[in-house]
């Protein structure tokens, strides 16, 4: 039994913190293009199910866009004999629904805040999927009662996995809150959650936690993002997290302690050169994904940057913030040679007294300049967790 399991698409998002002259199309690097890979895997692999858990869409009310995408996406994986299992998050109470009612192959588990279970396959690898859906915007009730104990209890496949959007670790909280010692208190194999977006560690041996959001759509979520590939043999699971993301972001410490403006260049290049060779070596990331550079110098400095596979960097930004440093500004064009991390970057920097923070676009060698939409930012009402930072 293969099932792929999602949360937090946010599908209708546009990556921020990009440059207006970056020469790629910024939907392109984002949830919608991840989904698009995402969907491509569970066919081509021929996953038993898809799981998703929650927030598939970023504005509710959005029925027309995002939901074209979703729906596009969904109907493909139908098409293939791939059942979507679902519940929803605060983000999607209009649009799962709907989905739901308009797709045969779409089940929405605990569609108005009541508990229900279905069972995907058979035999000894059948797998029982367990869910609760938002029956409104916000919800600050937790979710867990008697008929969830209840199903859990009943006889069935020795498989069990819990789908919920949830705010686990609160007490209050719009949106969901659970105790996490009250989740590990339900027998179930695994808690697969949505909401938060950071990825929990079911690679290493978790069994309970956040399935992390699909793509990176800001600075403030670095690292690998994409899907969970769950596997079932006679009861027993394995986790494998896949990178499906178009754009990753990273960041980079750099020691600036004792740095005058003639040094801070080498150590920031030598820095973020030698994290872009590490990931270029690393395996595992969606093909095709988008490189960039988004580099902070300040005391103890704290570059950041985006990258691929491929090591072309296709986008590079700098910002600079000083407190006692006397360093303002560091603009760091990079041009990385294909399939290698051998990059030939130039810096300068000017010096100010004050303290001050800019950012400015940096394109790299041989790119061309073309406009491009603003980033759009989350819509209200967010847990702070979900927010990518503004750093």
């Amino acid at each position: 039994m293969k099932l792929f399991c999602a949360a937090d698409l946010h599908l209708g998002r546009v990556p921020s913190r990009l440059p207006s002259d970056l020469a790629v199309d910024p939907t392109e690097l984002g949830p919608a293009a991840a989904w698009r890979t995402l969907v491509d895997a569970c066919v081509h692999e021929g996953a038993d199910a898809l799981l998703l858990a929650g927030d598939v869409v970023d504005d509710p009310r959005d029925l027309y866009e995002a939901y074209a995408d979703l729906e596009e996406g969904v109907r493909r994986l139908v098409g293939a004999g791939i059942p979507v299992l679902a519940v929803a998050g605060n983000h999607d109470v209009r649009v799962l629904p709907r989905l739901a009612e308009t797709i045969p192959g779409v089940r929405l588990l605990g569609d108005g805040g009541r508990w229900e279970a279905t069972t995907v396959g058979g035999g000894p690898n059948a797998v029982r999927v367990v869910g609760w859906s938002f029956p409104s915007e916000q919800v600050d009730a937790s979710p867990l009662d008697d008929r969830l104990a209840a199903i859990v209890r009943a006889p069935g496949p020795s498989t069990t996995l819990g789908l919920l959007h949830a705010d686990v670790g609160q007490t209050a909280s719009p949106y969901a809150p659970v105790r996490g010692s009250e989740l590990s208190a339900i027998p179930v194999s695994a808690w697969l959650l949505g909401h938060v977006h950071v990825p929990g560690r079911f690679d290493e041996g978790a069994r309970m936690g956040y399935l992390g959001s699909l793509s990176a759509c800001d600075p403030g979520e670095a690292g690998r993002r994409g899907a969970w590939v769950v596997t079932t043999d006679a009861g027993e699971l394995r986790f494998e997290h896949r990178a499906l993301s178009p754009l990753r972001y990273e960041t980079v410490e750099v020691d600036l302690a004792g740095a005058t403006p003639e040094t801070v260049a080498p150590r920031l290049i030598r820095a973020v050169r030698d994290r872009l060779a590490d990931l270029v070596d690393a395996p595992g990331d969606a093909p095709g994904a988008r490189a960039g550079m988004r580099a902070g110098a300040r005391r103890g400095g704290r570059p950041s940057c985006a990258w691929s596979p491929s090591g072309c960097v296709s986008r590079a930004a700098s910002s600079t913030r000083t407190r006692c440093a006397r360093i303002s500004r560091a603009r760091i064009p990079v041009s990385c040679a294909s399939n290698t991390a051998a990059c030939t970057p130039s810096f300068t920097t000017s010096t100010s007294a004050f303290d001050r923070r800019s950012t400015w676009p940096v394109w790299p060698k041989g790119a061309t300049r073309s406009g491009s939409p603003p980033g759009r930012s989350r819509s209200s009402g967010e847990d702070p967790r979900q927010r990518c930072r503004r750093s």
